[in-house]
């Protein structure tokens, strides 16, 4: 019941983190919708606007009031007064707002040429502001914060322009393709930080799309490598495409919109110049109006012209990108200049000026690549070990062989008594003990670690087959018994494992010593071994595995978010927004799902391979030892050769056929060679019983017989890795891989 409650909880999660997610990436692409429409209004003269969405740029100017800030000098054309108090104790110490006024009084801007009115009154909760700092105290636990606009400052306003009798003014309440803004940085400039600020929304959406998807994983328990890749990168590909195609859809709309209204606002406007234009838009017509015209007003529809033909060569330009390109034709949007107006084949869009270098993005971006590496390497060393659970197979104890195995069995002790657990006082053969005192107050609040020790002793895993020995120091444990203890500012937890325990384990085994003609193997750390896993658990193995692969996949996740990051922000400094680069983007986080998966699948087929070699050297250098046993006895038997000369000749054959396998390293035909051998010392050793009246004689066949049970042993334990190898190679996809890189099938061994 708590594991179903548990996945109803990981399912419950999902589901919110995926709603978050989705409001978050719309309001990140909101904020890069517009940036497109910001991009796509030509920055010109006031005289050359003649309505609609525009960005203008001049100097303040008071239109008869002022304000008088709270404390600033006098004469504002707005202000803001925030009063913060600094409240709590220690680490819990925070501000809170204790008043936040805003007031903003109609000023007028000019370039030099036009002057605007701007209704800043009406749209004062409307706009964002983005102006100076113009005064900051502190007072006790006080701070005085006030952002001022005085008259002959600089300003950058976007907003909707109307125009009556010639004189235009800025609202922020009419609905159209801009967002309002008052800010003293350039356009170029705002219109970057609203970019920087809809990549972040966007990259803080795909992240929470990734956590959503991990905890669906969670849900149904999909621990597969190469599913959980493939359905990530689905899931991000599909929502990053179907939100990305409405908005450039709705977004072309909108540029077709915007066009037919200017080309409207045009018309009008000649109509205004000359009645008779609307029944004759001829370029003859258009021509002698600008003659008739004096030396100021042909200026201003020269200026007119050129800005309609700016709007037309950057709406253009941004129909020809892709994808933009391609879902114009699809949706048949068309832009086209009218014949009756003359077009400047000069007049060009100028480029940009670089902005500057965003430290705060330089350093994520360098942050995010660290993550992105260490999250990597933690992640594939966890799904190694899940992996490894899943490639090695389950056996009896009594089937257990030199090398890799994996058991279940129950705790049992052979000798000695138990450990006491410091908490529970249970009868235990291993125990973590950790102490944690509270420190920090408030939001940093968080517990120490003040001890941490654990205790072990050597136990039997046994099974109906047989039992085997394990040390339990050093292996990764993963326990269900978990006892936790608060008192006052102190937590005690305490972790064990049990008498009685049924035990999952996963380690090397090696012979500790040879009973009987019985080899009595250990399962131990091994340091020199560290690419094989050690753990032990009172889990299931299936339990254990999807602990694995949880922390595994979670961790590859955080890198997989860390990986879009980067791509995000990378796009942010360079100040391109174009929607291309959310593809490059998706498809970066795709390639970097799939070398992942290449990796994982070659490491494994590595890990494999050099099991298989490994077990292999091992057993050569336990035939060299046997080897070099046998040459021992020849020597000592040699005396009794004259008796049977022929059985010595053969044996001295074998025994050079043996040095020359040695140099060839030819482990198969040594072994076959290596046991004639032995063979024909033991004939010999019976034919002549005298031979066994020798103590030096009986203790090297004894030797010998126990060789043999560690050769056969470590054999058994080659075979088992042959065999898992080779059911890799031959299966998709390591069989693409193994042919690539070559990776040959090995052969077994008698």
């Amino acid at each position: 019941m708590h594991g179903i409650v548990k996945r109803l909880a990981f399912a419950l999660g999902a589901v919110v983190a995926a709603v978050i997610a989705v409001v978050v990436l719309r309001s990140g692409l909101a904020d890069i919708r517009a940036v497109w429409q910001l991009e796509r209004i030509a920055k010109a003269p006031m005289m050359a606007v003649l309505g609609g969405e525009a960005i203008l740029t001049g100097m303040t100017q008071s239109s008869g009031k002022t304000l008088k800030p709270r404390l600033s000098r006098e004469g504002a054309l707005y202000f803001r007064y925030l009063h913060e108090e600094e409240r709590g104790s220690g680490d819990d110490r925070h501000w809170v707002t204790i008043e936040d006024t805003r007031r903003a009084v109609d000023f007028n801007l000019t370039d030099g040429i036009e002057t605007v009115a701007v209704n800043a009154r009406s749209g004062l909760n409307m706009i964002d502001w983005d102006v100076d700092v113009a005064t900051r105290r502190s007072q006790g636990d006080h701070r005085y914060t006030e952002w001022a606009v005085y008259p002959e400052q600089s300003l950058t306003v976007i907003g909707w322009l109307q125009r009556k009798a010639g004189q235009g003014t800025l609202s922020f309440q009419e609905s159209g393709q801009y967002r309002p803004i008052v800010s003293r940085a350039s356009p170029s400039e705002v219109i970057r930080d609203i970019g920087k600020g809809g990549l972040l929304w966007v990259a803080g959406g795909l992240a929470l799309l990734c956590l959503a998807f991990y905890l669906l994983t969670l849900a149904v328990q999909l621990h597969r490598l190469i599913v959980y890749l493939v359905g990530l990168v689905l899931v991000l590909d599909m929502v990053l495409l179907y939100l990305g195609v409405n908005l450039i859809r709705a977004d072309l709309a909108g540029v077709q919109e915007r066009w037919l209204q200017q080309q409207q606002t045009m018309d009008n406007y000649l109509t205004t110049l000359d009645s008779g234009f609307s029944d004759s838009r001829t370029m003859e017509r258009y021509k002698q109006l600008t003659l008739a015209m004096d030396e100021y007003d042909r200026g201003r529809l020269e200026a007119v012209t050129s800005y309609l033909q700016k709007t037309y060569m950057r709406s253009t330009h941004y129909l020809s990108r892709t994808p933009f390109r391609w879902f114009a034709e699809m949706d048949g949007v068309q832009l086209d200049w009218p014949d009756f107006l003359p077009f400047d084949p000069n007049l060009t869009i100028a480029p940009e000026p670089p902005g500057k270098t965003d430290i705060p993005y330089v350093v994520a971006v360098a942050i995010g690549l660290g993550i992105l590496v260490l999250m990597t390497w933690l992640g594939l060393k966890m799904v190694r070990q899940k992996r490894c659970i899943e490639n090695i197979p389950t056996c009896a104890i009594a089937g257990m062989t030199w090398g890799l195995n994996e058991v279940n069995g129950e705790v049992v002790l052979v000798e000695g008594d138990p450990l006491s657990g410091p908490l529970s006082h249970c009868e235990c053969v291993w125990f973590r003990y950790r102490e944690y005192e509270q420190v920090g107050s408030g939001k940093n609040k968080r517990w120490q670690l003040r001890t941490d020790q654990q205790g072990d002793v050597t136990f039997h895993l046994k099974d109906k087959s047989g039992d085997v020995k394990v040390i339990a120091d050093g292996a990764d444990i993963i326990t269900r018994h978990k006892v936790t203890r608060t008192q006052g500012k102190w937590r005690y937890v305490e972790e064990s494992i049990q008498m009685g325990d049924q035990v999952y384990l996963l380690g090397n085994a090696d012979v500790s010593a040879i009973e009987k003609h019985q080899a009595c193997l250990e399962v131990k750390a091994a340091p020199a071994e560290g690419g094989f896993p050690y753990i032990l658990s009172n889990f299931s193995e299936k339990d254990v595995m999807l602990y694995k692969a949880r922390r595994g996949l979670g961790l590859l996740t955080v890198a997989v978010a860390a990986c879009i990051g980067v791509g995000l922000f990378m796009q942010a400094l360079s100040g391109d927004f174009s929607p291309h680069h959310f593809l490059t983007t998706a498809s970066v986080a795709t390639g970097y799902l799939l070398v992942l998966a290449v990796i994982m699948h070659y490491n494994d087929l590595v890990f494999l391979r050099q099991r298989i070699r490994r077990n292999a050297a091992n057993i050569e250098v336990a035939l060299q030892r046997r080897f070099d046993l046998i040459n021992n006895l020849v020597r000592t038997v040699k005396a009794y050769g004259q008796y049977e000369k022929e059985l010595m000749e053969r044996i001295t054959r074998y025994r050079s056929d043996l040095q020359k396998l040695v140099r060839q390293a030819n482990m198969a035909q040594w072994s076959e060679q290596e046991k004639a051998m032995a063979g024909d010392v033991r004939m010999l050793a019976e034919q002549y019983p005298e031979l066994h009246q020798q103590k030096l004689i009986s203790q090297f066949m004894a030797t010998l017989e126990s060789q043999e049970t560690y050769v056969s042993l470590m054999r058994d334990g080659y075979n088992d890795a042959v065999e898992t190898y080779q059911s890799r190679i031959e299966a998709f996809p390591d069989l693409i891989l193994a042919k690539m890189f070559r990776f040959k099938a090995e052969a077994y061994t008698a």
